[in-house]
């Protein structure tokens, strides 16, 4: 399978498309328009996962107006593990210093100075080394430093890990699934209120 990308200057987009039978693509809007009127409130949703294989974290920003709720994925990246072998905690810790930096970058490049971040993983593990600062030993010490001081302790939450958005960047999946996953154009059943794991436990997000 053949992946061929395209950028579409006229319309500002990202088009992939895939050499298959069905001759399907995908594209992703990049154009972003926050100085429209009637904007509500806008924040920023930074999911982290990993697994053997990598460790990711992807970027959100939700902008709320009047009448509806616009989002869109801003950035997202991918690591490969390390060769030594690490244990999944760590891994996921590793994801959410990534989180932390992208999310950083983004409200940066976007002149947001004042957005509010939600952080999401579906680690208790990496939400405990995050939240209390023990002596955990020199690497969780050393990344658990740095997200504090990149990001706000209490907007880290637990999210499951069927309504983690980086489960697919961590594990990988076929060009099909992401097809049909929408994932970088439309966050599957993405609620009209708050985006964060919160509503995600009342209503969980289904993938379409």
């Amino acid at each position: 399978m053949v992946l061929g990308l395209i950028w579409n200057l006229k319309d500002d987009c990202l088009s992939c498309k895939i050499n298959c039978h069905k001759n399907e693509g995908i594209k992703i809007p990049r154009c972003l328009n926050l100085s429209s009127n009637g904007i509500k409130q806008i924040t920023l949703h930074v999911f982290c996962d990993a697994s053997k294989k990598a460790y990711a974290a992807c970027v959100f920003l939700r902008v709320e107006y009047e009448e509806n709720v616009f989002v869109k994925l801003i950035q997202a990246k991918a690591r490969v593990a390390p060769l030594k072998d690490i244990s999944i905690p760590r891994l996921e810790l590793l994801s959410c210093t990534l989180g932390t930096r992208l999310a950083a970058s983004v409200k940066n490049d976007l002149n947001l100075p004042d957005v509010r971040i939600y952080y999401l993983t579906d680690s208790m593990t990496a939400l405990a080394w995050i939240q209390r600062t023990r002596d955990w030993g020199v690497f969780v010490f050393n990344r658990g430093k740095e997200i504090r001081n990149l990001s706000d302790v209490s907007s880290w939450e637990h999210v499951p890990s069927k309504n983690n958005f980086a489960d697919i960047l961590s594990r990988g999946c076929r060009a099909q699934q992401l097809i049909y996953l929408r994932w970088g154009r439309d966050p599957p059943g993405c609620p009209k209120t708050r985006f964060n794991a919160r509503d995600q436990n009342k209503s969980p997000m289904k993938r379409r």
